[in-house]
């Protein structure tokens, strides 16, 4: 039975990027990278991501990015995305970043 796209991104935010954003904190900025057996929608991702990014703004500032990297589904044509966080505090530093990232791992940013 396949997996729902909003299966895939709660398995994704529980298990990779709710227990990373605790290792970000103390002011200093960070990317979340997540492997994930499958790739979730990256529309739904992108607009998951933003909300949970602007509710709980204070508990993501230090949070430049999120990176999901899908094992199972990029045999099959899944992208590895980028997710940039607009709400970061860090968005001077983000760009430098992320642009890196971007070319060295061929990441899509959504």
């Amino acid at each position: 039975m396949p997996i729902s796209h909003v299966a895939k991104l709660r398995r994704i935010l529980q298990n990779g990027l709710f227990r990373a954003i605790e290792q970000l904190q103390g002011g200093h900025p960070g990317i979340a990278v997540i492997y994930t057996d499958h790739a979730p929608d990256p529309g739904l991702a992108r607009a998951v991501f933003d909300a949970i990014t602007r509710v709980r703004r204070e508990s993501y500032r230090n949070l430049l990015a999120m990176i999901i990297l899908p094992i199972v589904d990029r045999a099959r044509g899944g992208q590895h995305l980028l997710l940039s966080n607009v709400n970061s505090d860090f968005v001077d530093r983000r760009s430098r970043a992320l642009d890196a990232l971007k070319e060295g791992l061929g990441l899509k940013q959504v």
